[in-house]
């Protein structure tokens, strides 16, 4: 299948990796918008993307690879689905992330909770997660989560290495998101499957097999890859480029990727105001390494996941 590679050009990250802006089809120069839209998003700045994002769907009607830059705009994986053809849909969203985003909480559009909003759409069929390992997964934080599709199986996760969580006070009857449940006096304890008790390879081998034949769109945050491989704005997981260019390959496989977008960037400006500082956990950021040699850093993983999702394709950038 051929794509199209499209950068939200929003916090400049990506713009300035040089070589893989060579492969970029389509380039949004959205700079102004960085303020209205980074972690999380106002009416004003939405608006103005998802105009630019409808017309360039009636562009190019190419599945895209879209770059969104930091991780803080991960939220816009949401306007991506929602301006997707409909004759792409259903779709199963596969995200590889090490936060699950999944959160029920305001303001309405936020890195943190885009996966809620996404469970809107009815076409959206499922939601796999896989490689969570941060701090997120805490037992009292599932009553803010989405626990009703992860007990319906719509939502199914696989976290890299916590396999066991107690959510307190809630005794559902199935756990269909989950590998079993165990009820407690104080609450259920749900037992998962992980990466790493499954291994990588196979988790990726039962989804591709789950979803063989069918629409998947693949959503991926950088900061489920180990420090070694990218290095971003938020705590970061464990997963390696290897396993993740594998698992990518194996679902290319066997489903039709209909889309997938690409953050985790360090972006070169500090968040906007003092709240969203606040909110990030960013009131001092330091690094031992200048912006520029991170940027580099990360771009050498982007051209591995480029050329994994579009293989032998050089194109010219166009503006």
């Amino acid at each position: 299948m051929d794509y199209s590679v499209v950068n939200l050009d929003i916090d400049g990250s990506v713009f300035a990796q040089k070589t893989l802006l060579n492969s970029v089809t389509h380039n949004l120069s959205l700079r102004h918008l960085e303020p209205q839209l980074r972690l999380w998003a106002n009416r004003k700045g939405l608006t103005e993307l998802r105009e630019h994002l409808q017309t360039l769907r009636t562009k190019e009607p190419l599945p895209w690879l879209t770059f969104l830059g930091s991780g803080d705009l991960h939220h816009l994986s949401s306007l991506l689905l929602e301006t997707l053809p409909q004759d792409l849909h259903p779709v199963a969203l596969i995200l590889v992330d090490n936060h699950p985003d999944w959160f029920r909480l305001p303001p309405k559009y936020h890195c943190g909770n885009w996966v809620s909003n996404v469970l809107r759409f009815p076409w959206i069929e499922s939601i796999t997660m896989i490689g969570q390992d941060s701090p997120d997964l805490k037992g009292l934080d599932f009553w803010s989560a989405p626990f009703n599709e992860l007990c319906s199986g719509r939502i199914k996760l696989y976290p890299y290495e916590k396999s066991a969580i107690c959510v307190p006070f809630r005794w559902p009857r199935n756990v269909q998101g989950a590998r079993n449940k165990f009820y407690r006096p104080w609450g259920t304890e749900i037992h998962f499957d992980t990466v790493q008790s499954v291994g990588c390879s196979n988790l990726f081998r039962q989804i591709a097999k789950r979803y063989a034949g069918k629409n998947i769109y693949i959503s991926i945050d950088k900061d489920c890859l180990a420090p070694q491989f990218a290095i971003t704005d938020w705590e970061q997981g464990q997963l390696t480029l290897e396993e993740l260019t594998e698992g990518i390959s194996q679902l290319k496989s066997t489903c039709t990727v209909v889309g997938m977008d690409i953050c985790g960037e360090r972006a070169p400006n500090k968040l906007s105001g003092i709240f969203k500082r606040l909110d990030a956990g960013r009131m001092a950021e330091k690094s031992e390494q200048t912006w520029s040699q991170i940027n580099s850093h990360n771009e050498k993983t982007n051209l591995i996941l480029h050329e994994t999702l579009c293989p032998n394709v050089q194109q010219v950038i166009c503006q």
